[in-house]
């Protein structure tokens, strides 16, 4: 086994095990049902990793017609000015996804996506799978899921298509060759909504071919229920692939798009299916990130994730090479958003970081090249990464309105999608004073 992909596989194994909020949340949250660190939850990581293994190296051998199909990649590269996400890929289209009802916008928000249609377009490579990606990869494979510099969103759901096809498609009714874009978010419940959930997520998936056998299996109500008991209920006895811990999933179908969600919340569900309802793309600072990374050329992922980024509540005696004196952005700001473009040589990631006004984005500029420098200290757990330029080589900063646009890339040895890591964890990047 490869190194990369026996880290992919690792990695996708983390965060299909548990079935939570991803380990690297930008709120920092840890949901209460996360499996222990005992010898009986390692045992049963080191059987899931093993399962997915054997589902990663058998990804698509369930059908012979699965070799060969793939979705339609005619897709023209290049950024779309929609709200509508079944047509095309933005940033905007993705907050438009995310309904606004019963949500807080103030605490913590965090939505993500990637376009795999634009992607494999501008690869040049067909979306097609293979029998064994470890020792006879297609392109596609290759491209998505062991090449370095490229990133897609960490999504459960999007994982568990991957490495257990089967369970996937049985319960959902497709699989990740269907999927042409998608999107996972987790946003908290506003205080006093009619919800037994603190947070709701949610993921999307807009897929190439029609749904008409789940429209039909979703009936009038447009909702399909995955798995046993009420929301958010972990039933032992029915647990899959797809549901670990065994909560049931509600699955909305719009086959007009064709455009499908998943969530553990009934009135969140609900609520996507709702016409003409607010979401997150009417939330002004959200917006103002996602207009700027639609503005970038070839943008095939992004994320923008807002929460408090106050300094006052870091605990700076648990951050590995980080002080109080670090931290030298003054402005105020909670909203950031994280876009990956281009393939190869031309590939680039852009940081949106949105402030209050004009005059806060300009006098913010030089406090963001000093902690984005290539020898500025870096807040990570990793023992053998300390500062800024092993992860991230900054090219510019400027602005744009009320936004300051970082451009730049990571190292050729560096996983793209590391990038978010540097806004997950409080520290010079990801706070100000």
């Amino acid at each position: 086994m490869t190194l990369d992909l026996e880290t992919q596989i690792r990695r996708v194994a983390d965060v299909a095990f548990d079935q939570t909020e991803p380990v690297q949340h930008p709120g920092g949250r840890v949901e209460l049902d996360r499996m222990s660190d005992d010898d009986g939850s390692r045992r049963r990581r080191s059987s899931w990793i093993a399962l997915v293994a054997a589902s990663v190296l058998a990804v698509v051998a369930l059908s012979a017609v699965a070799l060969t199909r793939r979705a339609d990649d005619s897709e023209e590269p290049g950024s779309v000015d929609t709200l509508d996400f079944a047509q095309g890929f933005s940033v905007r289209a993705m907050l438009a996804e995310i309904p606004l009802a019963g949500v807080d916008p103030a605490a913590n928000t965090f939505v993500a996506g990637t376009d795999l249609a634009r992607l494999a377009g501008l690869a040049g490579v067909e979306r097609t799978a293979a029998s064994d990606p470890l020792t006879d990869p297609t392109a596609w494979v290759d491209l998505a899921f062991s090449d370095r510099t490229v990133a897609i969103a960490n999504s459960t759901l999007f994982s568990a298509s991957v490495t257990a096809p089967g369970e996937f498609r049985e319960e959902l009714g497709f699989d990740f060759l269907d999927v042409d874009r998608y999107i996972t978010a987790w946003v908290d419940v506003l205080d006093g909504a009619d919800s037994s959930e603190r947070s709701y997520s949610l993921d999307v998936f807009a897929l190439g071919a029609g749904v008409d056998e789940l429209a039909a299996a979703a009936g009038d109500d447009r909702v399909i229920d995955v798995g046993d008991g009420d929301d958010g209920e972990i039933n032992p006895e029915s647990v899959s692939a797809v549901r670990p811990i065994g909560r049931p999933l509600r699955v909305g179908v719009d086959p007009t798009g064709p455009v499908v969600a998943a969530t553990r919340s009934t009135p969140f569900v609900n609520e996507w299916l709702t016409p003409d309802r607010a979401s997150l793309a009417d939330v002004a600072d959200l917006l103002e990130a996602a207009t700027q990374l639609d503005a970038v050329d070839e943008l095939y992922s992004a994320q923008v994730a807002s929460f408090s980024r106050d300094a006052s509540d870091v605990e700076f005696d648990r951050i590995e090479g980080v002080s109080a004196s670090d931290i030298v952005i003054d402005e105020a700001f909670t909203t950031v958003g994280i876009g990956w473009s281009g393939v190869g040589e031309t590939r680039s990631t852009t940081i949106v970081y949105v402030f209050a006004d004009d005059g806060a984005a300009a006098r913010s500029v030089e406090p963001i090249e000093r902690v984005l420098a290539p020898d500025a200290p870096l807040a990570t757990t990793a023992a053998d990464v300390t500062t800024v330029g092993q992860r991230f080589m900054l090219d510019a900063v400027s602005t744009v309105g009320r936004s300051v646009i970082v451009t730049g890339r990571t190292p050729a040895d560096v996983n793209a999608a590391d990038v978010a890591q540097l806004f997950s964890r409080s520290g010079p990047i990801s706070a100000h004073r």
